[in-house]
């Protein structure tokens, strides 16, 4: 978790609380049933709609095709290379479409690996999967911080979220304070994204889907696991609840 001061967690909630409108217009509009939607890579690019206009109405169904993107991915993502701005934005659509409906406190079962803050260092990452174990072997829930500070935030968060759609019922990965627009623009993650791919539609790409990630964990009804921490006004995990994703609102 970040000692930070100045970073705080209130601002990855506070964006899904008040997406930017710029961004995010229209939340509520309700989009085709089709996880093989059409859409253009321009869609998810600054300047547009984002991947709110683009979410499907049912769960990403896994079949052979994108089994075998999904793995192509991850292999290449292996070797530290980045993917192209048009497989993420492929995979970011392929995202949330498993993201929106998980809940915003994820319930989890035993046994699970947790593994913190990240930041970057995509070959730790590489070794806490080794240490702890393969999916979908290994249970995993990472805490957030996948960005910012490290060298390499776009093949972290690249490789993180393909192994999440590879693997939706095996890997969690929740929001951290640096999953944030504000922040990445401060720590790296916005610089790192120019620096790629020469343009700040990666960088799009991925803060439009970190409002689709999940804020708390609960495990075995037991062990509640967040980034950062409660509000002081309200103490209860049921607090996490009331943040519906992307939506602008609080049930």
């Amino acid at each position: 978790m970040d000692t930070d001061l100045d970073v705080p967690m209130q601002d990855a909630v506070t964006e899904q609380l008040t997406p930017t409108v710029s961004e995010d217009m229209d939340l509520n509009n309700n989009s085709s049933d089709n996880n093989a939607e059409e859409f253009s890579v321009d869609d998810l690019k600054p300047g547009s709609s984002g991947i709110a206009d683009h979410k499907s109405s049912k769960p990403l169904e896994l079949n052979n095709t994108n089994i075998n993107q999904l793995d192509q991915w991850i292999e290449h993502l292996s070797k530290c290379e980045p993917l192209s701005e048009d497989d993420v934005a492929r995979l970011c659509k392929m995202a949330v479409d498993v993201l929106q409906f998980e809940e915003n406190v994820k319930p989890i079962n035993v046994p699970v690996t947790i593994c913190g803050d990240v930041h970057g260092q995509f070959h730790d990452l590489l070794e806490l999967f080794k240490i702890g174990g393969p999916c979908p072997d290994t249970n995993y829930l990472f805490m957030g911080d996948y960005v910012d500070r490290g060298y390499y935030s776009v093949e972290t968060v690249s490789y993180l979220v393909a192994m999440k759609v590879r693997y939706p019922h095996r890997i969690t990965i929740l929001r951290g304070n640096h999953e944030s627009r504000q922040i990445t623009q401060v720590y790296g993650f916005y610089d790192e994204c120019l620096r790629k791919y020469g343009s700040a539609n990666v960088w799009k790409m991925f803060t439009d889907l970190f409002d689709y990630f999940p804020i708390t964990a609960l495990v075995d009804n037991k062990i509640f696991c967040l980034h950062g921490g409660l509000s002081l006004h309200d103490r209860n995990h049921r607090s996490g609840e009331r943040v519906e994703q992307n939506t602008g609102s609080a049930s």
